[in-house]
């Protein structure tokens, strides 16, 4: 059972402070396919004068029912308008202008994302590595997140409890990718690094790998090109001997592991020095973290071509790795229109993705970078921070900082159920703007259309399947689009083309 408090503020001289409490039976307010599911609200107020509503609307905010008024000072049941799977917002709107509902400006709506979803059952999750799909500061309570998790660096446990959080994690079908940063791995890149820090990191690493031997991959630092020391003289040089050291105490306990380097951001010159450097060698995967700040502009018009450059830098350094994105993301506006959105300690500013965008951003960089030839991608971030509105850090979760679903959650587990295991088999442009990329398995065959220009266009079915019976098309959350006169509207928003419907999740 959940309690939401909302505040309102009459005008500038007096403040109306209403209490609204949203108790829903789903704690994590994913209820079951089939059933329409019932919250009850309650609206408290010091004064009764003003008006509200509430209002269900879909994952693009276009309106599921008419708005009904709010009564306050009493209990009230509102059912969900649907009992069929993807996302439902409850949005309260203020009628008079000047009401503030709690970190809202005067007048501006608040929405609350409600979800309804297949049971996961035994299925829950693909349990092998091969799986391309993860997320970072996962919940590893939600049943419906993909194999790979980051929410471990070797400063959360000590070695004794370090086993034990792995297995845990494995018999809950999750597979980590930890994380060796902080003490005893950062060094003073001023000057080469001691032979005394080396014999403690070997130590120390050598620990953890016995804990878990297991675990294949790790990474090493955290974007380690965005901090002072990465310009020191030294950094390259004491990164060389740093992953020498840990490499060999992977080999005396495992010879499989694999050691991973992160680069963030889309610069070409920090991927360019560590191709030349002497630590090149001693690492196999090459992460990637593509944040494509400021303006985080549709994937399809930068991702290509990054990753074309990508591969160019290796070739020229004749060093070919496998690319993950072990971090990539892209905020939502969190605050007001207009206001600034950003990191105001700096005076950066950002343009924070819509709800509606963000869905769209989502899918696009997962299907473009998949194509691309990236092996895996760990969504950033599972759940929101903190709760100050104008910082872009905190908004980057499929999950809002009060625990309620995003319509991005639902779009993500979608993706994952249709396109896990498969393999990118094509790409090409339809009627000058409509974007279609295909993936394929042993048992489907999966199409994701978008139109990149203004506007809709009208798709014809014949160009996939002979008979429109053969297809299922559904949106970029999982409901059925319909198919009229042989054709399908397409537009800004991902839609898929499938041969059979997923049996694990919708």
């Amino acid at each position: 059972m959940i309690s939401v408090a909302l505040f309102y503020t009459q005008n500038s001289q007096a403040i109306t402070h209403v209490e609204i409490d949203i108790q829903d039976p789903e704690y994590s307010h994913v209820h079951p396919a089939d059933d329409y599911f019932t919250l009850r609200l309650y609206a408290r107020a010091d004064k009764s004068e003003h008006s509200m509503h509430y209002q269900w609307i879909n994952f693009q905010g276009k309106r599921l029912t008419d708005p009904l008024p709010l009564d306050l000072n009493r209990f009230i049941e509102i059912q969900s308008p649907a009992n069929s799977p993807g996302y439902y917002g409850l949005v309260i709107l203020p009628v008079d202008t000047h009401i503030k509902i709690m970190d809202r400006r005067p007048g501006e709506a608040m929405e609350f994302g409600f979800v309804i979803l297949p049971e996961a059952g035994d299925y829950s999750r693909d349990r092998q590595q091969s799986s391309q799909f993860g997320t970072v500061h996962s919940d590893l309570n939600d049943l419906y997140l993909p194999v790979w998790v980051k929410t471990l660096t070797w400063n959360t446990l000590a070695p004794d409890w370090w086993g034990k959080a792995i297995r845990a994690r494995q018999d809950a079908g999750f597979q980590e990718l930890p994380i060796i940063v902080g003490e005893d791995w950062e060094s003073d890149d001023r000057s080469p690094i001691s032979t005394v820090q080396l014999a403690t990191l070997r130590s120390r690493a050598t620990a953890y790998f016995r804990a878990a031997p297991e675990v294949i991959f790790w990474e090493l630092g955290i974007e380690e090109n965005l901090i002072e020391r990465y310009e020191q003289r030294y950094y390259w040089i004491n990164l060389a001997a740093k992953a020498n050291t840990v490499k060999q105490a992977a080999m005396s306990v495992n010879p499989e592991i694999k050691l991973v380097y992160q680069i963030a951001n889309l610069s070409l010159k920090p991927v360019r020095q560590f191709l030349h450097s002497p630590a090149a060698s001693h690492f196999d995967i090459l992460s990637l973290h593509p944040y494509a700040w400021p303006d985080f502009v549709t994937p399809e018009y930068w991702l290509p071509t990054y990753m074309q450059q990508i591969r160019d830098e290796m070739r020229k350094a004749r060093r070919v790795y496998p690319v993950w994105f072990t971090e990539v993301g892209a905020p939502h506006h969190g605050n007001s229109p207009g206001e600034f959105f950003g990191y105001p300690d700096r005076g950066i500013s950002a343009k924070g993705l819509s709800r509606t965008v963000a869905v769209s951003y989502m899918i696009k960089l997962h299907v473009v970078a998949l194509y691309e030839g990236v092996e895996k991608i760990f969504w950033y971030n599972y759940k929101d921070q903190e709760a100050a509105r104008e910082e872009a850090e905190n908004h980057f979760g499929l999950i809002d900082i009060r625990g309620f679903p995003k319509p991005v959650y639902v779009a993500y587990l979608y993706m994952h159920s249709i396109l896990n295991g498969k393999l990118a088999s094509g790409h090409r442009m339809i009627d000058k703007t409509v974007i279609h990329y295909q993936f394929a398995d042993q048992s489907d065959q999966i199409d994701v259309l978008w139109n990149t220009g203004d506007g809709v266009k009208k798709i014809k079915i014949s160009d996939f399947a002979a008979d429109p019976r053969d297809l299922i098309v559904t949106n970029a959350v999982g409901r059925s689009l319909s198919i009229e006169n042989g054709s399908i509207t397409v537009d800004s928003s991902p839609v898929y083309l499938s041969r059979r419907r997923p049996d694990h999740l919708y």
